[in-house]
């Protein structure tokens, strides 16, 4: 239920919102590792939750307004932890590291966010805030992806990981971590989680 009201809420104000083109970058990973460093209760949960990848993990695309882009470099590494307090984010870090030497890291706010099953396990969002593009090919150019829009000072976006399948301790080494990057737009800047349906659509094992 908690899905269909964020994802009805989220269709209304990209219904009302004045067009833009362009507005969302997403990051997809594939096969990441996280470790809650014990055992996970998504209500409950308190502790750092530890995001890496491994010789298995992906860069599962770049997408812009959930458009697949033409990607012309490979995942190096994804690093990150969201610190958790009762279920509910209250900071952390994201950094993605493609092959062609670019790079994007956010910092995870402690504004809204949640922990909640999905098919395959469990899932989780929040808000991200002083996001930052590094060594850009030819200034702007992420995986071979033009970023302008998003290449500015101190971006928001959010994260989004899914199928989070923890064993006892906490662990599973194939969930799936989505960053994104909003271009700034009051509409949708008062609504963090506007891009979770996006997120929902690319989510896999």
């Amino acid at each position: 239920m908690r899905l269909v009201t964020m994802l009805s809420a989220a269709a209304a104000i990209a219904a009302s919102a004045t067009a833009q083109a362009a507005f969302e970058l997403q990051i997809d990973v594939d096969s990441v590792t996280i470790d809650a460093g014990g055992a996970f209760d998504p209500n409950t949960y308190t502790g750092t939750m530890n995001f890496s990848s491994t010789g298995t993990s992906s860069l599962a695309g770049i997408f812009i307004d959930s458009g697949a882009q033409a990607v012309t470099a490979s995942l190096v590494s994804l690093s990150g932890s969201v610190n958790y307090v009762g279920g509910a984010a209250t900071g952390g870090s994201f950094t993605v590291l493609l092959s062609d030497g670019s790079s994007y890291t956010a910092s995870v706010d402690n504004g809204p966010s949640f922990l909640f099953p999905d098919a395959n396990g469990f899932s989780g969002d929040g808000g991200t805030e002083f996001g930052n593009f590094s060594n850009l090919v030819g200034g702007n150019l992420f995986g071979g992806v033009n970023v302008t829009p998003w290449n500015y000072n101190n971006s928001v976006g959010f994260f989004f990981f899914s199928e989070y399948n923890p064993d006892g301790a906490g662990l599973d080494t194939l969930a799936n971590v989505n960053l994104f990057v909003n271009v700034p737009s009051p509409g949708f800047a008062a609504f963090g989680l506007a891009g979770l349906g996006a997120g929902l659509r690319r989510r896999r094992r």
